[in-house]
């Protein structure tokens, strides 16, 4: 499985990865950048991704998509939001509601956006608009750090209140922290992304049919993605942490609905607890 350190990937992979164990795999976790994981698919050297942001990372992709060297295995998540966005207290100060409205208050914002690790598409997608001079940002530059520095880099100049033009996208605990105003993008430099899919390596269908049928059905809503994200971040839960609560919550859940579909007159109560622990562990089994 190809990672970036990213909390809702890192324990989606985590999560995947218990399970895969469990059913007699021998699942590794490998931290690429995002196109160097796009060239560890294409030549098979890793089998499954679970964090292609599209259309964001149609740039590393879109090749090897083209040659069927990767295969799209199936849609993650829907609602997801990416692009370059500022605090929404600012943008409404300074009149800012789209990337048109950056250039004129350059000196505001040191004429600078900061971006994330090196080699995403999302930084790519930006240090070429400075390059083709798009919205007049030509002398503007690029601050390439991580997800971790970029975040304490905006918390340090909104407590300052400092105007910041950031990459960001949800899920993700910085919409809860700030109101942000995503910026509008009039001449489509932006690829934008409004979901994540799970892409595998060619021929995986064929060699492993169960694996593919796996990863092509996981399933995380943006709700969820941001609860691991905040716990891993904010609460410094392990990835290990979070997936074994994941499991318990979802155990208890099952056990729960099985305990209302059973609920009848004469029933007692130990017989309610006996089915739900009978079928909570069939559940489990089976995922």
């Amino acid at each position: 499985m190809v990672q970036q350190p990213w909390a809702d990937l890192i324990v989606e992979n985590e999560i995947a990865k218990q399970v895969l164990d469990k059913l007699g795999y021998k699942t590794s976790v490998k931290e690429l950048s995002v196109p160097l994981g796009a060239q560890a698919l294409s030549s098979g050297q890793a089998d499954g991704y679970l964090a292609n942001w599209w259309p964001s990372q149609k740039s590393a992709f879109e090749k090897s998509l083209r040659n069927s060297q990767v295969e799209v295995a199936g849609t993650l998540m829907t609602g997801t939001q990416y692009a370059p966005a500022v605090p929404t207290s600012m943008a409404r100060e300074l009149g800012i509601r789209s990337m048109a409205d950056l250039d004129k208050h350059g000196d505001e914002f040191g004429r600078e956006i900061i971006g994330i690790e090196p080699g995403t598409p999302g930084n790519k997608t930006i240090a070429d608009a400075i390059e083709d001079d798009a919205y007049g940002l030509g002398d503007w530059k690029l601050i390439q750090s991580s997800t971790e520095a970029m975040l304490a880099e905006v918390t340090r100049r909104v407590d300052r209140k400092q105007p910041v033009v950031f990459l960001a996208w949800s899920p993700h605990w910085m919409t809860v922290e700030w109101e942000l105003t995503f910026l509008e993008d009039p001449e489509d430099v932006w690829p934008g992304a409004g979901e994540i899919r799970v892409l595998v390596r060619k021929g995986l269908k064929q060699d492993d049919p169960n694996l593919y049928r796996f990863l092509s059905q996981i399933r995380v809503d943006t709700e969820t993605a941001g609860k691991w994200i905040y716990t891993h971040d904010k609460e410094k839960k392990s990835p290990e942490e979070i997936a074994c609560m994941t499991f318990s919550i979802a155990t208890a859940e099952v056990g729960i609905a099985r305990m209302r579909e059973a609920l009848k007159p004469g029933v007692t109560e130990n017989e309610l607890w006996s089915i739900s622990a009978t079928r909570s562990r069939t559940a489990l089994t089976r995922t």
